[in-house]
């Protein structure tokens, strides 16, 4: 093994290392969340049904659909643009073509985004509300999960949902 080999074992191996905390403190902060919202913990570590679960709780499961549409949508389009960029953008006759579209479907995909992260900020403002926090820990929850979820189950807050208020 040269040098370059150990470099890159090195960056893949902190990197993995960084990833798998990420996980596994989110998935202790969701555990810790769910059982204060009376729930059981496990429910709150399985991707996609703990996000249902989330919305069914403090919104509405038809809102959870449309987060899921909108990342189905936005993955379907990323392919399409993958697609698009590896084979449409070769240097054939249409490159301007292919270029045009491949910029309409980036700013498609960048509109889907931020339609889901619209979603994903209010359903967790009604998570933080939920548990008597203001908005400014929504931000958090959205943007930074591990560790607004262990402050949010591990911390003295109590789950104060009430259907009127949240």
């Amino acid at each position: 093994m040269n040098t370059e080999h150990i470099k890159m074992i090195l960056v893949l191996s902190v990197y993995t290392i960084f990833v798998g905390s990420v996980f596994i403190a989110t998935a202790v902060g969701r555990w810790l969340v769910f059982k204060k919202m009376g729930l059981p913990g496990w429910k709150g570590i399985i991707p996609f049904y703990s996000e249902a679960v989330l919305f069914k709780t403090v919104w509405t499961i038809k809102m959870f659909w449309a987060y899921f549409s909108l990342f189905f949508c936005y993955l379907m389009i990323c392919a399409v643009a993958f697609a698009l960029g590896t084979s449409g953008l070769s240097g054939n006759k249409s490159g301007l073509f292919a270029v045009l579209l491949f910029l309409l479907i980036l700013i498609v995909a960048w509109g889907i985004l931020a339609a889901i992260y619209v979603i994903l900020f209010k359903m967790n403002n009604r998570l933080a509300r939920a548990f008597g926090r203001i908005p400014g820990f929504a931000v958090g929850l959205t943007f930074i999960p591990p560790v607004f979820f262990i402050i949010l189950g591990a911390g003295k807050s109590k789950f104060l949902l009430n259907r009127g208020s949240v």
